[in-house]
């Protein structure tokens, strides 16, 4: 942890020390451990987890997400010796039942930790983009991402997660739309404003804005309706506008701008494991990050 934080934490300053170097070094000390076990993937020679691993996976899951969110580095793709003990970590259903992802890790860090220092290099800006719920657009690739999903989410039928995703805003449509409609009402971002030990996306003493609830219900409904038919973008686009005409939406531009910053305020809060699986959770930031787009050029 201490390589990490030193990395993550301190500026990289010229001519007093690079943290860079000393994070790689002790990646690779975790890999030599890993690989002194021939007969598991795991650090002692069992065919289960033991608390050592245990202890330790909770920290690279941290690790893995803010070395590639805030420095372009792909811990996975350079320790395959790291990578083969989180697959094998990934085909434990309760391993995955509490496992988050690289956006919901990156966003939770800062209150936890402090504030990161990002590089600006371009391959640590591209990875930032990629793992952006704002930056998404259809048609939702599984394959082709920052981050990769399992090999059991990868065989499993593509429809299920549209399902899933859907599933998530059905069943409790209610509480979803209502938190939806915080943005344009009162105290939102107070909570967490100039503090940073307090997580910038958690408004808990947020005011929803009641005039925005029968529009945002109607467009999150036309949402799960096109998830569940697998729609893309041109039929998703006239559905959406559909429903902001029959909302009474259209020609009302600040109402419209609204309606997208609400959709926007969902999909950056949209939470793995809490709300849904990862594959799940990128199909339905990636329809939201549509609507909004949508929306907002409607006005």
């Amino acid at each position: 942890d201490l390589a990490w934080c030193s990395y993550l934490f301190r500026p990289e300053l010229p001519f007093i020390g690079q943290s860079g170097p000393d994070f790689q070094a002790a990646l690779t000390q975790v890999e030599t451990a890993l690989s002194a076990n021939a007969d598991s993937a795991w650090f002692l020679p069992y065919q289960h987890p033991t608390i050592v691993d245990m202890q330790y996976v909770s920290h690279m899951e941290r690790i893995v997400a803010s070395a590639l969110y805030f420095k372009g580095i792909d811990v996975r793709a350079e320790h395959p010796g790291i990578d083969r003990w989180l697959a094998a970590f990934e085909e434990l259903p309760w391993y995955m039942a509490t496992k988050g992802d690289y956006y919901t890790h990156c966003m939770d860090i800062p209150p936890q930790y402090g504030t990161p220092y990002p590089s600006k290099d371009q391959n640590a800006e591209t990875y930032r983009a990629l793992l952006s719920p704002s930056q998404f657009r259809l048609p939702v690739n599984f394959k082709k991402n920052a981050e990769p999903i399992t090999e059991a989410q990868a065989k499993a039928p593509i429809s299920q997660h549209f399902t899933e995703a859907a599933w998530s805003l059905i069943r409790n449509y209610e509480a979803v739309a209502i938190f939806s409609c915080r943005p344009t009402g009162s105290d939102v971002g107070d909570w967490a404003r100039g503090n940073p030990a307090k997580a910038r996306l958690a408004d808990p003493y947020a005011r929803y804005d009641e005039r925005m609830l029968a529009p945002i219900d109607a467009i999150l409904r036309t949402l799960s309706e096109a998830m569940l038919d697998q729609k893309s973008t041109p039929d998703l686009q006239q559905r959406l506008r559909r429903a902001a005409e029959a909302s009474g939406l259209n020609g009302k531009k600040d109402r419209l701008q609204q309606a997208s910053a609400c959709l926007a305020y969902l999909r950056d809060r949209v939470g793995v494991p809490r709300d849904m699986s990862l594959p799940a959770a990128r199909v339905l930031r990636t329809y939201l990050a549509e609507a909004a787009l949508t929306i907002g050029p409607l006005s």
